[in-house]
């Protein structure tokens, strides 16, 4: 499938699909004319990529890994390593977020009161 056609299916746009086809997580074939020819395998593999970076993985990361995983050569252990450290990583950005959250409470609340007794 052209490009133009992959975006319409994959939600992507033009400058992620010209990145993913640079850094190697897109194949594409090219076509006598010129025009890149995405295979069909292309919109699953766009799946994958998202939910990889839904769980916070960078795109190097899914680079290292996403022919391994597709050819079935890391291992269901090796899986549960990745998930694992992923969640790790899940857990230390919720908790540093819980931090600035409370942070940002305690400035609204001490500018609030600020606030109230200029008034009064």
């Amino acid at each position: 499938m052209l490009k133009n056609e992959l975006m319409k299916k994959s939600g992507l746009n033009r400058d992620t699909i010209r990145h993913y086809t640079k850094i190697g997580l897109l194949k594409p074939i090219r076509l006598a004319n010129g025009y890149l020819d995405y295979p069909t395998s292309s919109l699953s593999r766009i799946e994958l990529i998202k939910h990889a970076k839904a769980i916070g993985m960078t795109l190097n990361q899914v680079v290292e890994l996403l022919d391994p995983w597709e050819k079935g050569v890391i291992s269901d252990d090796q899986k549960m390593l990745i998930f694992q450290e992923q969640l790790t990583e899940i857990d230390t950005k919720i908790a540093s977020l819980q931090q600035a959250k409370c942070y940002l409470k305690q400035k609204l609340a001490h500018l609030k009161q600020t606030m109230e007794e200029q008034v009064a």
